[in-house]
């Protein structure tokens, strides 16, 4: 005997008319949510591994990107994106600062190399400087260094 299964219609207005609710329900859950241990574990690390490097997960997302057309996620940007990014960057000024500090702190204290004459070489040596700080600053807070 087959499975009842709620119509698509039906089940579209019902999610649609859960969309009001779903806020309050996202803060409520977002406050009791405990994820960062779990996710920052070996297991979790492990297995995050083995799906990116999974040759039928790789594919399977190439398959779905194949099906999004540039002017779809344009669109869903401009919608959705392009109405809350400023209100978004706002709120986080403090943390972006707090985050990008340390990598203004590298960039200043590079001894920027002398010129050679050489437009291209003057440009890998001093571009190159700065990069190699920032890499190096990096690697000192992820704990890699």
């Amino acid at each position: 005997m087959p499975t009842d299964v709620t119509p698509i219609e039906d089940a579209k207005l019902s999610y649609k008319e859960g969309a009001g609710n779903a806020p309050a329900r996202y803060v409520r859950a977002t406050k009791r949510a405990k994820f960062a241990e779990k996710a920052a574990s070996d297991k979790a690390q492990a297995l995050y591994v083995k799906k990116v490097t999974d040759p039928t997960i790789q594919a399977r997302r190439q398959k779905k990107l194949k099906k999004v057309t540039d002017e779809f996620w344009r669109g869903r940007c401009e919608k959705r994106g392009g109405a809350v990014i400023g209100t978004r960057m706002g709120e986080s000024v403090d943390l972006w600062a707090t985050n990008t500090k340390p990598y203004l702190e590298a960039q200043a204290a590079v001894d920027k190399p002398d010129k050679t004459g050489d437009p291209v070489q003057d440009a890998k040596n001093i571009v190159g400087a700065y990069v190699e700080a920032v890499v190096k600053k990096k690697k000192e807070l992820l704990g890699e260094e």
